[in-house]
């Protein structure tokens, strides 16, 4: 049994925090791209720097394997802290010219001097993010505050936020879930997908004469049956992967009564990539290069329920990606 608090659920070991993660990464609030070893580790860096299970997951993302919280939270942070004496915020200069400055001044609790840090338009345009496509195009003002406020922290405060970067800090990756990889074709993909040709233009009058043939008379109805042909089964062979997903606490996974059951979803998936003779190995390359799979997806039943579900509503449009996909794999690299 799991307690439950004023707070919600209360994690009192390593096995309960699994668990967790584990019903997280199968919810609809499972960030982006996260594997269940993801979730456990984000909840785990939160919880070092005081953030609850759910506000970790709601803020933090992961930037060249480093854990990065993003927008209002290292603030909230530094103020939960108890470390907080005093918080300054202003602009100043003629908005959206090289003077418009936002400043920031924090004063730490038992010491003498405040910490200020500015930042301008123009340190904006040396750092090639003013104008950039994004918040800094939709909202520059709380970004110009997002910069001098995570640099103010960082340098008053570092042993609040205890090493975790700032997303609106780091120059080559937008803020918020916005560089989560979207679940879309890849453009490199999508421009050898063979494209409608357009309409051949008119023949003269004279040629199109000369090309006009009788219609052929219409051929009599053919009597067909309404029962529709089966799809042929895949082998036992290429069904041997697809089994029930693993579960850590086994004492909870089901019983003799009560089995787990495969996937129905991951099921229907293996017998569409059968039938259209596309392994099931270039199907978890696919997805990994898309970045709907993480590395470590081995095997369809492995992956979230969302993708599947989304491979079978759109299967003959994947399934045109996924020939042109296969058929790149198997050409020979020079």
């Amino acid at each position: 049994m799991v307690p439950v608090g004023h707070r919600g659920i209360e994690l009192s070991s390593m096995e309960e925090l699994f668990r967790f993660a584990e019903a997280v990464s199968m919810s609809q609030l499972c960030p982006p791209g996260f594997s269940k070893t993801d979730i456990f580790l984000i909840i785990q860096n939160g919880l070092e720097v005081g953030m609850s299970p759910m506000a970790a997951l709601s803020s933090t993302y992961i930037v060249n394997k480093r854990a990065t919280i993003f927008g209002d939270m290292p603030l909230a942070l530094v103020r939960q802290s108890g470390l907080l004496e005093d918080y300054k915020q202003e602009y100043s200069g003629t908005p959206y010219n090289d003077d418009y400055t936002c400043t920031v001044t924090t004063m730490r609790r038992n010491t003498k001097t405040p910490i200020t840090v500015s930042y301008s338009v123009k340190n904006a345009k040396t750092a090639r993010l003013w104008g950039k496509e994004g918040a800094w195009t939709s909202t520059p003002d709380r970004m110009l505050l997002y910069r001098a406020r995570g640099f103010c922290l960082k340098d008053n405060f570092p042993d609040v936020l205890r090493g975790c970067s700032i997303g609106e800090l780091n120059d080559e990756v937008p803020s918020g879930f916005e560089n989560a990889k979207p679940a879309t074709v890849l453009n490199s993909v999508r421009a050898q997908i063979p494209q409608r040709q357009a309409d051949p233009e008119p023949l003269p009058e004279a040629e199109a004469k000369a090309e006009e043939q009788p219609a052929p008379p219409p051929e009599p109805p053919r009597k067909r049956s309404h029962q529709k042909k089966p799809a042929p089964a895949p082998a036992p062979e290429d069904m041997a992967h697809v089994e029930a997903e693993d579960v850590l606490f086994s004492q909870e996974a089901g019983t003799d009564q009560d089995p787990i059951k495969p996937n129905d979803l991951a099921v229907q998936v293996v017998t569409l990539l059968h039938n259209a003779g596309i392994p099931e190995k270039v199907f978890i390359s696919w997805l990994k290069e898309i970045g709907c799979a993480s590395n470590d997806v081995q095997s369809i039943q492995h992956v979230k329920d969302k993708f599947l579900k989304d491979t079978v509503n759109n299967w003959p449009a994947n399934l045109e990606v996924l020939t042109v996909y296969q058929a790149n794999l198997e050409k020979p690299h020079a």
